[in-house]
């Protein structure tokens, strides 16, 4: 009986460090599944880097291609043929990546094909809406992977950030359709066919990603987009943009293809500018946020380290009495 009720004792002295090392454990293994979520949201985000690098230079490559197809000239073949070194640069780059981190390789499958039908724009094996159709669904393709990888960037503190950046990329593609049109109008002196419909359509998709991506935004991302607008050339495109649709071009004699193509490349540069910054602080942001989570364990193990020294101690001269206690009753019972 007496040998029970000190091992009951025992068992009794263990319990609040089997309680604390539970409420520990639970805590410390929380933060590092968050700390792991995290992990594979940075490895996310360098994906969706890649994946916009290499549509911000296919949209370069899709404008020139289609301007050359259209307008051909020696001057504007040999800015295709750089840029499609400088693609096919950052195409190599992306695949590396994606090989390297085990990612899904489905959408090689549509670069290797695309392969064929960029050489063709050259030996003008296409017509310029045939170009622009080839173009259009590739470009989307990976607009749709950056959206998948964007909706896997999903903390408290990115959520509005990574909306804002995708409705940026959105309304930056709309822009790249606007681009086309207007030049296609200015060289020919009017919209032809179905051409105002279609841009009054993509200028109000642009307007929309934009006003979603002003929505979105911190005030940092708002400042800077005003202080783009006022430096000249967005603002001129934009004037540009709101005298088509609103002359139906009966009064462009005032602009020259060469002047919008300039003004259109400069607000191009201005918004993958803008998509950069946010992407960069979000990269910061997760990286801090990381740190935080980082601190929190190491803190956790130093209190519990603590705690249990402040346990350990009493508790260990509460023991060596009871011991000496048990002793004497033993050596009174034998």
């Amino acid at each position: 009986m007496i040998v029970s009720f000190k091992s009951k004792f025992i068992l009794l002295l263990l319990l609040p460090f089997l309680v604390l090392g539970i409420f520990f454990f639970d805590k410390i293994t929380h933060f590092q599944l968050r700390k792991n979520d995290l992990q594979v949201m940075q490895s996310s985000m360098r994906q969706l880097e890649h994946t916009s690098e290499l549509t911000y230079q296919l949209q370069k490559e899709r404008d020139l291609a289609v301007n050359f197809t259209a307008y051909p000239s020696m001057s504007v073949e040999n800015k295709l043929r750089e840029q499609l070194q400088i693609t096919d640069s950052v195409e190599a780059y992306y695949r590396a990546f994606i090989i390297e981190n085990n990612l899904d390789t489905s959408d090689f499958s549509y670069l290797n094909t695309f392969q064929e039908i960029r050489e063709s724009v050259i030996n003008f094996s296409f017509e310029t809406e045939q170009v622009e159709s080839y173009y259009k669904d590739l470009i989307r393709n990976y607009l749709d992977l950056a959206a998948s990888c964007g909706a896997g960037i999903n903390t408290p503190m990115t959520r509005e950030e990574i909306k804002a950046y995708l409705a940026l990329s959105e309304a930056k593609e709309g822009f790249g359709e606007i681009r086309n049109i207007i030049n296609r109008v200015l060289n020919s002196g009017s919209f032809q066919g179905l051409e105002y419909g279609l841009f009054s359509s993509e200028k109000g998709r642009f307007e929309y990603n934009l006003n979603t991506f002003i929505k979105h935004s911190s005030q940092n991302y708002r400042m800077r987009f005003q202080t783009d607008i006022e430096r000249g050339a967005m603002i001129n495109t934009l004037d540009i943009i709101y005298n088509c649709f609103e002359t139906n071009s009966n009064d462009l004699e005032g602009f020259t293809s060469d002047y919008w193509w300039i003004s259109s490349k400069g607000m191009c540069d201005h918004l993958y500018e803008l998509q950069l910054l946010v992407v960069r602080n979000i990269k910061e942001s997760l990286h801090t946020q990381q740190g935080n989570l980082q601190v929190e364990i190491y803190s956790l193990y130093l209190n519990f380290s603590l705690f249990l020294f402040g346990l350990l101690v009493p508790i260990a001269f509460v023991f060596k009495g009871f011991v000496k206690h048990f002793n004497r009753i033993d050596s009174v019972s034998n």
